[in-house]
């Protein structure tokens, strides 16, 4: 059950992994990687272990992380080194989501980004997308050292741009992530697409 605003909503905060950008691990994987009897395999190995962890917090770089999957699974190693290769491909707008953005900011919203987001990923998907521009800040885990749903990174966000957390609302495909956001008295919506999110935006009369 979503918890409902008291406060008026002034506030729109955004996960980017599934809200606004494509993340599919397992569909890349059986894009990306030969063959396919490995597949299961290099996902657990890359998705499910520390290294991916370290990323998110900021702990490892990816030539790091690389290493260490190799090292602990050393006959993957052409997959690992592939995965690498391609894994920017990875990332596309999703496009209908982001006339949302358009929508809110029109509306006098001011949006923000949270996010676990590993460093290397970032600048990328930062210098490619032009949504950002609709964003007034962002607090993302691989420079923070802090992780969705730890509440640090929710009060980091709050904390640096003075915000109020009954004023704002926070989406994340990840019911994990929605809860600690409520934890620390946010208002959250789970995206589970963009027609849902928009429905639910306009129930709470911000659409």
């Amino acid at each position: 059950m979503e918890n409902t605003t008291i406060q008026p909503i002034k506030n729109i905060i955004f996960d980017l992994g599934g809200v606004l950008i494509t993340f599919d691990p397992p569909g890349f994987i059986e894009k990306v990687i030969e063959p396919a009897e490995v597949q299961s395999r290099c996902h657990t190995l890359i998705f499910k272990g520390p290294e991916w962890i370290g990323m998110d917090r900021g702990q490892l770089t990816a030539e790091q992380a690389k290493q260490g999957m190799i090292e602990r699974d050393p006959e993957m190693r052409p997959q690992v080194e592939r995965f690498f290769q391609t894994w920017f491909d990875m990332f596309h707008t999703i496009d209908e989501t982001v006339p949302i953005l358009e929508e809110l900011r029109a509306k006098g919203f001011h949006l923000y980004i949270l996010s676990n987001y590993i460093r290397e990923c970032y600048v990328y998907v930062r210098k490619k997308f032009r949504f950002f521009d609709y964003f007034e800040g962002e607090v993302i885990s691989s420079h923070e050292g802090y992780a969705k749903p730890e509440k640090e990174i929710y009060e980091c966000l709050l904390q640096k741009y003075n915000l109020k957390a009954e004023e704002c609302l926070f989406t994340d495909d990840m019911e994990v992530n929605v809860e600690g956001a409520r934890a620390v008295g946010i208002n959250t919506i789970r995206f589970q697409s963009a027609q849902q999110f928009r429905e639910e935006l306009k129930k709470r009369g911000i659409l």
